[in-house]
């Protein structure tokens, strides 16, 4: 699978990865309206409207482990 930059929310924030932890998915962000840079998936509803929007678009994409940031790191041969 090849990492994949996930896109630009346009409401001020942007999801920059995702990473897989103990079976859970973590997502890391960035910009002014932001309230922590990383949010466990399954605590998306406590973070804004805006933000469990942009979430739940890309949803599909972000169980499919496309932005993975694990994806970017290049394994030796």
């Amino acid at each position: 699978m090849k990492w994949e930059v996930p896109p630009h929310s346009g409401k001020g924030f942007k999801l920059i990865g995702t990473q897989k932890v103990d079976g859970e998915i973590l997502l890391y962000f960035i910009g002014s309206n932001v309230n922590r840079e990383k949010v466990w998936l399954s605590r998306i509803h406590k973070e804004n409207e805006a933000i469990q929007h942009y979430v739940s678009s890309y949803l599909p994409k972000i169980l499919s482990g496309v932005y993975d940031v694990a994806l970017t790191n290049p394994k030796p041969n």
